[in-house]
């Protein structure tokens, strides 16, 4: 959280929200949706973006709160990329 409010008070008009994913997807899940719930109970109203490359870790980002998408490179690119149509989501580029 401290994280994410030194980055909006150095000017960050968007936090990104990411995980290992090198990892499962179950512990990337784990390791997101909290993280995302967190910021959006703290009060953080900027907005927040997921990045993955996998279609089950960006909905339930989604769901718990995100409004952005940066898709990363990998083979669920056409599944991430109904997910966002279906959410609503825009997508944001690399930084």
């Amino acid at each position: 959280m401290s994280r994410a409010r030194a980055a909006l008070a150095g000017g960050a008009e968007i936090i990104e929200v990411t995980a290992d994913d090198t990892t499962s997807v179950q512990r990337e899940l784990d390791s997101v949706v909290p993280a995302i719930e967190a910021l959006i109970s703290a009060g953080i109203s900027a907005p927040i973006a997921i990045a993955s490359r996998r279609a089950l870790v960006v909905d339930q980002a989604l769901e718990a709160g995100a409004t952005l998408v940066r898709p990363l490179d990998g083979e669920e690119g056409s599944e991430i990329a109904e997910i966002i149509a279906l959410h609503g989501a825009r997508t944001v580029a690399d930084p």
